[in-house]
């Protein structure tokens, strides 16, 4: 499965002016890493944006980030989420669309491989 998910992250400071510690949540679009099961085990490590060789590329990538905000918001404290069986989750990552995106094919690196040490680098070890 590939897609996009909001991603809900809580961020907790010091109020300068009252000293009092303040909590607020940030949300953004993230690519999440699944295991068999469905599962999200890891994301990507910046949110991401809309993207493609063309106009329609473009367009079709910005649809599917649209469809995320009609999945439930995950959050970035619960990743990975429960249940998340990482023997089954890393293998899957790259068999998917993500062989596919531009930047894998400018690489020259349109490989499982290439998509694995590509993901590796921004999602770290799951």
């Amino acid at each position: 499965m590939w897609n996009y998910r909001v991603v809900r992250k809580k961020n907790t400071y010091i109020d300068p002016t009252s000293k009092k510690k303040r909590v607020d949540y940030t949300y953004a679009v993230h690519e999440p890493y699944y295991d068999e099961n469905g599962h999200v085990g890891a994301i990507t490590q910046e949110p991401v944006g809309p993207f493609g060789d063309n106009v329609e590329e473009l367009r079709h990538s910005w649809v599917m980030m649209a469809e995320a905000f009609g999945q439930p918001v995950l959050d970035y404290d619960n990743i990975p989420e429960p249940g998340y069986d990482r023997k089954k989750g890393f293998s899957r990552i790259c068999t998917s669309r993500e062989t596919e995106r531009s930047e894998d094919r400018q690489k020259g690196g349109g490989s499982v491989e290439a998509c694995k040490r590509r993901v590796g680098k921004e999602v770290g070890s799951v």
